[in-house]
């Protein structure tokens, strides 16, 4: 009897483990705010991949009472009032990571309930990150638990953590704080309790590649979703799955996603490049990776006309469930995490059938489509910048072609 009690108890401190993990995946994100000391066109940068339990994401256009907005928001969101990233006419971005260690849990729930919220509200009445520190000098931060990434149009970039109680803002152009011109970010702050928190083994992972690429300049949005996004790196087991010796039949090409930047939990992400001061805050782009990234491709949006010009594919009018390209990507979604037997079996997925040595495996297969998506942009955004505005004719144009070519490619490539 008392053999059985333990064994009982190993099962069930097991399913709460499984239950935990499952659980805290929902909230988990990694992201950076990165200056232009260190991009490839001189130009801040956001990056962020959102993790939650809403995983249906689209694109939306908001009217603002003082400024306009787009950015990531859910398709069915809980309040019309909530948006996960996004940018307003005067060039200000915003985006956020929940943090685990500046407050107390309550009744097992951590604070932050009121983030989407918070981010709506500054979108709507802050052109600058100074701004943003004197609306928060007097609003009140019931609900807030984050740690928020901002850029403006004046050179502005840095993270402010806040509680319910203070904040603090990390300026990322000051070389004491930010050394290498970026700051990385997870799921704790630094104004938190030491040693609580989560997404401390990402934060390596982010901060580590960031160091490398900011030595030589080389971050650029391709560079974020490609190396950052769809990274497979776990620096504590130090493995890379992406190197080659991971795939069968060295293993059984299953592995569970624990600590990986991109994982079941992942609904998108995003990088919202700034612009130069002086420059036209219009030019500010944001690319999207609606889904998770290892099956997606990005895709370039502007606030210019976005009330009617935002491509439908990743629109989710009159509040559907799913945009038309979520439906393509939680099909691919699918066949690799394919595995639905008990509790935490969700967190499994085929590595072989996202990349594998015959170059056959899906991530692969959209690499050179991406690809072609930043080249296609590259050449319109390339004349914008000297003409020091966003075309709307052209950018009318472009949208319809890359919506095109990503149906086409989708289509052409599984039949989705």
């Amino acid at each position: 009897m008392q053999h059985e009690n333990k064994e009982n108890m190993k099962k069930t401190l097991f399913i709460l483990m499984m239950l935990c993990a499952t659980v805290s995946v929902g909230y988990a994100c990694t992201a950076a705010v990165v200056t232009g000391k260190v991009t490839k066109d001189g130009r801040p940068l956001l990056w962020k991949v959102r993790d939650t339990d809403n995983l249906q994401n689209c694109m939306k256009f908001f009217h603002g009472t003082k400024y306009n907005f787009i950015g990531i928001a859910d398709c069915k969101p809980r309040s019309t009032q909530e948006i996960w990233m996004g940018t307003n006419t005067a060039g200000f971005s915003i985006m956020n990571t929940q943090s685990f260690n500046l407050e107390e849990t309550i009744n097992g729930v951590e604070p932050g309930d009121k983030n989407g919220e918070f981010m709506y509200k500054v979108l709507n009445v802050c052109a600058t990150v100074d701004e943003l520190k004197q609306y928060l000098d007097t609003a009140k931060l019931d609900g807030l638990c984050a740690n928020f990434g901002v850029i403006d149009a004046k050179g502005g970039a840095g993270w402010v953590e806040v509680s319910t109680r203070s904040w603090k803002y990390f300026d990322a152009n000051d070389p004491n704080v930010a050394p290498n011109g970026y700051i990385a970010r997870t799921n704790f702050s630094f104004t938190g309790k030491e040693h609580e928190g989560l997404g401390f083994v990402r934060y390596q992972t982010d901060d580590e590649a960031l160091a490398a690429a900011a030595k030589t300049k080389q971050i650029t949005a391709e560079w974020m979703f490609t190396d950052l996004a769809r990274s497979f790196k776990n620096p504590k087991l130090g493995i890379d799955l992406r190197d080659g010796s991971h795939n069968k039949s060295r293993t059984a090409g299953w592995f569970i996603d624990h600590d990986l930047i991109s994982r079941v939990g992942t609904a998108c992400s995003g990088v919202i490049i700034g612009v130069k001061p002086n420059e036209n805050p219009e030019l500010t782009t944001m690319w999207t990776v609606l889904g998770y990234p290892p099956v997606s491709t990005a895709f370039p949006f502007w606030l210019k006309d976005a009330e009617e010009q935002l491509p439908a594919l990743y629109r989710a009018d009159n509040n559907e469930k799913v945009t038309e390209f979520g439906k393509k990507v939680d099909a691919l979604k699918e066949r690799v995490y394919a595995f639905h037997e008990g509790i935490g079996s969700d967190r499994y997925f085929y590595w072989e059938a996202l990349h594998n040595p015959q170059g056959d495996g899906i991530m692969q297969k959209l690499a050179p489509v991406e690809q072609e998506i930043f080249r296609r942009t590259t050449i319109v955004t390339d004349k914008w910048y000297k003409k020091g505005k966003v075309e709307g004719k052209e950018m009318a144009r472009l949208y319809a072609d890359l919506s095109q070519y990503v149906t086409n490619s989708y289509q052409a490539l599984f039949g989705l």
